[in-house]
């Protein structure tokens, strides 16, 4: 199954073994980009839209608005999820049958919330990266499988080369440093995929 995220659509087939769609959503530009993406991911599903700033600050209103009308533009109807959740809840109550959208961060660095997800979170993992205008996610996709022994420099090398649109890292682990160095580094939205077969193996 996870050689057939790389072609021809990605999101359609993460829409096929996934169960819920979660978004993470922070006061940040990234979060919408997310929900944008999350949205097309889940068309069809369900989408949760969850606010995870730290309570000391909060989350404005207006970010979770935005997030719910960005999704409402991809034809997606999300959810709010429970907003009293923090950013480490989130991460740890997210399950392999689930999938994890968040925003990289802003001025090209990955937010704090991101490198928790990558490294901590037991579902597979989006991280959200602007596309060009009229792209879709599953345009150009990367797949590095298992076995594929590219340096995380090399495959984010060849994600700028290939204009890619998402790279697909097939089984990637928690806490797995490669998976972190590439969700850092690449120019576009990275899919940590973790063991998805498990969904679809495991069928009758």
């Amino acid at each position: 199954m996870l050689s057939a995220l790389a072609a021809p659509a990605p999101a359609a087939e993460v829409r096929n073994v996934v169960g819920s769609v979660v978004c993470a959503v922070e006061p940040t530009l990234s979060s919408l980009e997310a929900a944008r993406q999350a949205a097309q991911v889940a068309r069809g599903g369900r989408l949760e839209l969850v606010p995870v700033a730290d309570r000391s600050t909060g989350i404005g209103a207006s970010y979770l608005a935005a997030a719910r009308y960005v999704a409402a533009r991809q034809g997606t109807v999300a959810v709010a999820g429970d907003t009293r959740a923090g950013a480490g809840a989130l991460v740890h109550q997210a399950g392999r049958d689930d999938l994890l959208v968040v925003g990289a961060g802003e001025d090209h660095r990955l937010s704090a919330f991101a490198r928790a997800a990558v490294t901590g979170a037991a579902a597979p993992v989006l991280v959200a990266r602007p596309l060009q205008r009229g792209t879709d996610l599953d345009a150009r996709p990367l797949l590095v499988g298992p076995r594929d022994d590219r340096s995380a420099a090399e495959v984010v090398r060849a994600a700028q080369a290939g204009s890619a649109t998402i790279v697909v890292l097939a089984g990637a682990e928690a806490g797995d440093p490669f998976a972190l160095a590439v969700a850092a580094r690449a120019p576009c939205s990275v899919l940590v995929a973790r063991d998805m077969r498990r969904s679809t193996d495991s069928a009758p």
